[in-house]
């Protein structure tokens, strides 16, 4: 995992071409806004998520909450940072 982000509302479709390959066809109209994203050039943690919680394999995935705590943890120690996790 590289990046972590809190999701702004719920995903939406979006026909508009992003990426190279979609020169003919949007492959990945499935799109989300963001109030907060994490990235990291180097993996910040390995974790699993169940195919169940993804929304039909476009690589949107939800997590419980102890989860999300359990990555946001490990964010503070990677980075040396104070989150405040509510």
């Amino acid at each position: 995992m590289h990046a972590v982000g809190i999701v702004k509302k719920t995903y939406y479709d979006d026909q508009t071409p992003v990426w190279p390959l979609e020169k003919k066809r949007v492959l990945f109209p499935w799109r989300v806004s963001f109030c907060m994203i994490l990235f990291s050039t180097e993996p910040i943690i390995s974790h699993f998520v169940k195919v169940e919680s993804y929304v039909d394999g476009y690589g949107i995935g939800e997590l419980a909450e102890y989860e999300y705590r359990r990555i946001l943890t490990e964010i503070q120690k990677r980075l040396n940072i104070g989150l405040n996790m509510g």
